[in-house]
């Protein structure tokens, strides 16, 4: 009896998996990491410090050591190094020693953004590629201790951020600007200064107005809470819940324009191009979640398969697919054209973001929860 007892034990041992949701991005901490084809087996490469790495899994040998089952992406020097293996997990800085004390996230295609509690930043994402072809990493000194207040990152593989007295940064080409009281967006940044100028990326965008038709004044911006849109609109939503909208350019489907007026009694808003139907464009579209957690979705292919969520607090829209948080804190996800990353077991959520395909929520205690794959790899020394 004692024999199979003892095997059973060593069995467990053996087999012990601990396969919980992905850890998500971290960062190599030590040089000339070894990367193994499987636990203790074979090297496949060897890792610089600070190559960025997407954590998937763990599991614990029989010798009670964690292991993480990773995907390397971009080095420090901007080589792919795109390996799939095994590491000791005291090797990687990942999960909460990475993520903690978060009050706000945001997630694009290209990178993610994380605002701590003490007003600092933590990035990250591809490597930074600006217009003229070159590519960086934005030093950490350039988020850290300026008491943002907002954090932004964009499709165009940059962060933006708004500090308290109103100065902007944003990192591809790294302008600034003073004024600027409001940022928001995904597939581009936006901003609303404290003038009542609506800007795209620093520029002031033609006020071509859906609804309403005679738009806002400097009076009426300084109502408007939050921003979202595609390359086709841009919605603004204010603090007594109505949802305003502005004519960026024509819309590729040329769908009906929804009934703005309509959109009213909204809490939260989202932007962003989708892909509605295999093979085809990716189409602009928009969702709000009302006050009583029901959902507002345009075009009405979106709005035939979110319209009838309930119990909603926030949904971010995603170009494969889209994800909801509920206002018990648990999280669903669906698409039309992939599998969606499965977020069944997340619980505790305050807040969601997306990338293609990985999505994070951000936990009530500040730390964050993965779900999918990665997307992109960055490499890890604008961290703290």
């Amino acid at each position: 009896m004692r024999r199979m007892l003892c095997f059973t034990v060593f069995m467990l041992l053996l087999f012990s998996y601990a396969f919980a949701d992905p850890i998500g991005f971290g960062y190599v901490n030590n040089k000339d990491v070894a990367l193994r084809r499987g636990i203790g087996g074979k090297v496949l490469v060897r890792l610089p410090q600070n190559t960025g790495v997407w954590v998937k899994e763990s599991e614990t040998d029989s010798q009670g050591t964690l292991w993480y089952h990773i995907n390397a992406g971009a080095n420090v020097e901007y080589r792919n190094v795109d390996f799939d293996g095994w590491m000791k997990a005291e090797f990687i800085n990942a999960g909460d020693q990475i993520w903690h004390d978060i009050v706000s996230i945001s997630a694009s295609r290209t990178g993610m953004i994380a605002l701590r509690k003490d007003g600092t930043t933590l990035t990250v994402g591809r490597p930074i590629v600006s217009r003229d072809g070159t590519q960086w990493v934005s030093p950490t000194q350039e988020f850290s201790h300026t008491q943002v207040i907002q954090a932004v990152a964009d499709h165009s593989n940059g962060y933006a951020v708004l500090t308290q007295d109103g100065h902007f940064s944003y990192s591809v080409e790294n302008p600034s600007a003073e004024n600027l009281r409001l940022i928001g967006g995904s597939e581009t940044v936006f901003g609303i200064t404290r003038d009542g100028e609506i800007l795209c990326l620093l520029q002031r965008i033609p006020m071509s107005w859906i609804y309403p038709a005679s738009g806002l004044n400097a009076e009426g911006l300084s109502h408007i809470t939050k921003m979202a849109g595609s390359y086709s609109r841009l919605l603004l939503l204010s603090d007594d819940g109505q949802v305003y909208t502005v004519f960026l350019q024509k819309d590729l489907d040329d769908a009906a324009e929804p009934a703005w007026d309509s959109w009213n009694h909204v809490k939260d808003i989202s932007g962003g191009w989708i892909r509605l139907y295999p093979g085809l464009h990716d189409s602009a579209a928009y969702a709000a979640v009302r006050d009583d957690g029901t959902v507002l979705a345009a075009p009405e292919a979106l709005n035939k398969l979110i319209g009838n969520w309930t119990g909603m607090k926030q949904i971010e829209l995603n170009v494969y697919f889209i994800l909801g948080l509920k206002e018990d804190g648990t999280a669903v996800s669906v698409s039309r054209v992939s599998e969606a990353p499965d977020v069944s077991a997340w619980k505790d959520v305050a807040a969601i973001g997306c990338g293609s395909d990985y999505c994070v929520g951000l936990k009530k205690d500040g730390t964050l929860v993965f779900a999918g794959e990665h997307v992109f790899m960055g490499e890890g020394h604008n961290r703290e």
